[in-house]
Formats: C-alpha cells, structure tokens, sequence
C-alpha cells in the first residue's frame, strides 16, 4: 500500500473537543453492551475500508457490504447480544 498521509503539525483547536467525551459505561450498564471489535481488529477494517475505497471506488458498496456482514457474523460468534435483534 502506497497511502501517504498528510499531518498539519500546527495547533489547531476545535470547539466541539471540549464538549465531546467517548464513555460507554452507561451503555455497558443500562444495554450490557460491549465492543464487538478491538483496537486492531478496528484498525484492520478501517485501513480495508480505505484501501479498497481509493482502489476501486465503484466496488465500494459492496465492500461495506461484506464487512457489514462479517462484522455481524463475528457478533454472533462472540455471542454479543445486540446481534439478536436482527
């Protein structure tokens, strides 16, 4: 893969940073929700996502389709709850 990325090494101070905060701990509580991925399987799946995406563009439908449903696959085989409902 021949991706480059590009950073802005400047500050830059968004708003909206202050106010947001990722904490699932309610949903884990109140939905006994937990995280079907982790931190590499993530990964893995969002840099599929945008290889494929700037490699055929035309495909990607079908792409997020397939990982759509491998992603519910893995649901159910980690037996998470919420794949029950679908």
């Amino acid at each position: 893969n021949n991706i480059k990325i590009k950073t802005n090494n400047g500050v830059i101070n968004y708003k909206e940073a202050t106010l947001l905060s990722l904490d699932c701990s309610k949903a884990e509580k109140f939905l006994e929700w937990r995280s079907t991925l982790d931190f590499n399987e993530t990964i893995d799946y969002t840099t599929k996502w945008y290889s494929e995406y700037f490699k055929n563009k035309k495909s990607i439908k079908n792409f997020s389709l397939s990982q759509i449903k491998n992603y519910c696959e893995l649901a159910k085989k980690r037996k998470l709850k919420w794949i029950n409902h679908y």
